[in-house]
C-alpha cells in the first residue's frame, strides 16, 4: 500500500462506449483495451481520482472491488500514455542541506580520481614536476578564467532568490580582471601578450568552459555547485602555488603573481562561494537535488581530464603556446 502512496489525477475525460473505455483529450480520443479489470470497473474507479486522494485511500472509502495490485496496473497503462499523472509527492530541503549533500558527492568522486591523478600525485613532490607543467597550468587557467563572461553571465539573472542573484552579481564583479592577473604573470616569462591571447586551449579546457557555460544557463543551480571546486575548494593557498615555491626553479615574480591571484580568492570567500549561494535558498526538491547529485559525477570528471591533459601535454611538449 505505501508504494501507492500518491494521488493520481487523469488528463482526459473517460466515457464508456459498447463496453470500451474511451479516453478524450483536447487533441484526440484513444479506446483503451488493454486493461487488468472490466471496463466499466476501470471506469468507475478512474473517475474517484482527483488528484487528492491516495489509492489505498480511495479503496477504502468507496469498497471498490479493483486490488491495489489492479489499480497499480492500471495507473501504469494510462499514464505511460499521458493520460494520468501520478502527482507523486516532493519532498524538499533548504539549500544549506542540498550543497552539504552536493559537497560529500563531490569529494568522494575528487578522492577517487582528481587527487589521484598524476598533476596533483607530483605536487607533493615538486622536484619531478617539469617548469613548463607549471607554466601550462597558468596558461590552461588563463583560458578559462578569460571564457568567465560566457558561463558567469547566465547565472547572473538567476530567478530562484534575490539574494542568491545579488551575490551571483557580486563575485561577477570581483572575477573582472582574474584573467588579466594570469596574463600579466604569463609575460614575466618573456612570452608575448598577444601570443597568449590568440593560443588555443586545450581540448579539456574549452570542453570545461563550455560545460560550465551550459550549466549556467540551463541549471544555474548546479553550475552554483561547482564554484567552489573551480575556485579552489578546501585550499588556503592553492597547492599548484605551494609546489612551485617548494620546487624553487620558478621565475619568483611569476610565482607571487599567480599567488596573489589565489589570495584574492580567498580574501573575498569565493572558495566558500557556493555555500554561500545555497543558504539563501530556501527550499529545494529532493529530485533537484537528485540531479544535481548525477551531474556531479560528469562535472569532476571534466575537471580531472582538464589537469591530466595539462599534464600530458605540457609534460613531453617543448611548445607551450598553441598557435593556430
Amino acid at each position: 500500500m505505501s508504494e501507492l502512496n500518491y494521488c493520481p489525477h487523469l488528463n482526459c475525460t473517460l466515457s464508456l462506449s459498447n463496453n470500451h473505455l474511451l479516453a478524450i483529450t483536447d487533441e484526440d480520443e484513444f479506446s483503451i483495451n488493454v486493461l487488468p479489470v472490466t471496463p466499466n470497473e476501470a471506469y468507475n474507479f478512474l473517475l474517484l481520482l482527483d488528484g487528492k486522494t491516495s489509492i489505498p485511500d480511495i479503496i477504502k472509502k468507496n469498497k471498490t472491488q479493483i486490488s491495489c495490485e489492479d489499480a497499480a496496473l492500471l495507473i501504469d497503462c494510462l499514464s505511460e500514455s499521458g493520460l494520468l499523472t501520478r502527482n507523486l509527492p516532493t519532498e524538499f530541503l533548504s539549500g544549506k542541506e542540498a550543497i552539504l549533500e552536493i559537497e560529500d558527492v563531490q569529494n568522494r568522486l575528487m578522492d577517487k580520481s582528481l587527487y589521484n591523478n598524476i598533476f596533483w600525485k607530483k605536487c607533493n613532490t615538486p622536484s619531478e614536476i617539469p617548469e613548463n607543467v607549471f607554466v601550462g597550468v597558468a596558461i590552461e587557467n588563463y583560458h578559462l578564467l578569460a571564457r568567465g563572461s560566457s558561463f558567469d553571465a547566465h547565472a547572473l539573472y538567476f530567478h530562484g532568490c534575490r539574494k542568491t542573484r545579488q551575490a551571483m552579481n557580486t563575485v561577477f564583479c570581483n572575477e573582472n580582471g582574474h584573467a588579466e592577473i594570469i596574463l600579466s604573470a604569463l609575460t614575466l616569462l618573456g612570452m608575448d601578450e598577444q601570443d597568449i591571447i590568440n593560443s588555443v586551449p586545450l581540448p579539456e579546457t574549452l570542453g570545461l568552459a563550455n560545460s560550465l557555460a551550459y550549466w549556467s544557463a540551463n541549471d544555474p543551480l548546479f553550475f552554483f555547485s561547482t564554484m567552489e571546486v573551480i575556485e579552489g575548494k578546501d585550499a588556503e593557498v592553492d597547492s599548484y602555488v605551494i609546489a612551485m615555491e617548494q620546487s624553487g626553479r620558478m621565475d619568483g615574480q611569476f610565482v607571487e603573481k599567480i599567488k596573489s591571484h589565489s589570495i584574492i580568492n580567498m580574501e573575498h570567500n569565493h572558495t566558500s562561494f557556493g555555500r554561500q549561494l545555497f543558504a539563501n535558498i530556501p527550499v529545494i526538491s529532493r529530485d533537484a537535488l537528485i540531479k544535481m547529485k548525477r551531474q556531479t559525477h560528469l562535472f569532476v570528471e571534466l575537471y580531472d581530464a582538464y589537469y591530466r591533459a595539462i599534464w600530458n601535454y605540457y609534460s613531453h611538449s617543448h611548445t607551450l603556446l598553441r598557435l593556430i
